[in-house]
């Protein structure tokens, strides 16, 4: 009796701190088969790009389909590539980064078009994030190719501002000889400036670097925190094992000794800071296994550290959200921190 209690306060628990009330949604039941990016609203409405059909799709808090929404195309309302949605509070809307259009498209929770803004004309955007009183923040040139330095911008309106500037070593050449896209080889052996974005600061890292600053809103340095983490030897066989797991289709077109490349593995993969300010740090995935080190830090001191074999693209409400892909098709899942 007693342990079926512990387990009901658990699963009461888990009904009372997440905003939604699925576990799993299998997207092959609503014909997606290839997600570009996703997000919840505080609301518990999930946002899926569908980037075959180049549909925005909202889910409810239950998982029952809101609807599609848009299309490909150039107007106003259409979409070409969208590899990040995130929530406007201001806007109270959800903002998707069309990135090939250089454009910020926004859209409520009932599916509704809201408006559009143009963005500056630059390389790999990404991290794009919102804050109160329509402040658009976010990261440019990435990878700092053709000596461009990456930088962080601020965008109110019309108003354009560079929050802070990076100095990058120009990254090796790696995939001259491939056709791989975004998602491929350049972003897993590439060193690359990596950033999320808090309610209260901004989490920012070289991804060979093992230090990640803390930094306000408004750009200046709050503190620091150093993660420890294995970095791993980029050999012929760890490079084969990775593209036999993670690009098949062109493990074929890829040769060993045409692919020049740094010698070691990015030590950081990616950051998340969750709804409470917790920073979380994923090292590369494991060669052979996939699975991530992890390491969770509070108020810049070292909380949790562990591994995990999916990474979240979204932590809210003591629960991690993460978009699974693999032969049974793709699924958004729902599970408990656990710490």
């Amino acid at each position: 009796m007693a342990v079926l209690l512990d387990w009901c306060m658990f699963y009461l628990m888990i009904c009372i701190n997440t905003p939604v009330g699925w576990q799993t949604l299998n997207l092959i039941d609503f014909e997606i088969f290839n997600v570009s990016a996703a997000q919840l609203n505080p609301s518990g409405v999930l946002a899926v790009m569908d980037n075959d059909r180049k549909q925005l799709v909202l889910f409810s808090p239950q998982g029952a389909l809101i609807g599609r929404f848009s299309g490909p195309g150039q107007g106003p309302r259409e979409l070409a590539y969208v590899p990040e949605i995130f929530w406007d509070v201001g806007r109270n809307a959800f903002g998707l980064l069309d990135e090939t259009q250089n454009r910020l498209s926004f859209w409520d929770s009932s599916g509704g078009f809201v408006q559009v803004v143009a963005i500056p004309h630059l390389q790999w955007t990404r991290s794009v994030h919102a804050l109160e009183g329509e402040v658009i923040l976010f990261v440019s040139d990435i990878f700092g190719y053709a000596h461009k330095v990456p930088r962080i911008h601020q965008l109110i309106g019309d108003n354009h501002k560079i929050l802070r500037s990076f100095e990058m070593a120009q990254p090796r050449e790696g995939t001259a000889s491939t056709s791989m896209g975004p998602f491929g080889m350049v972003n897993d052996f590439h060193p690359r400036i990596l950033m999320d974005v808090g309610t209260t600061m901004i989490a920012v890292c070289n991804s060979e670097s093992d230090r990640v600053d803390l930094i306000a809103h408004s750009g200046e340095l709050m503190s620091h925190v150093t993660v420890s983490m294995t970095t791993f030897e980029l050999t012929d066989d760890r490079l084969r094992d990775w593209l036999l797991e993670h690009e098949p289709f062109v493990r074929q077109m890829v040769k060993l000794d045409q692919i020049d490349r740094p010698d070691t593995y990015p030590m950081i993969h990616g950051l998340l800071l969750d709804d409470q300010d917790r920073l979380w740090v994923f090292g590369q995935g494991h060669p052979k296994t996939g699975i991530y080190e992890t390491s969770v830090f509070q108020d810049a001191h070292l909380v949790w550290q562990g591994h995990m074999a999916a990474l979240p693209f979204q932590i809210c409400a003591n629960q991690l959200f993460s978009c699974i892909e693999n032969d049974e098709g793709v699924r958004i899942t729902s599970r408990p921190v656990g710490f």
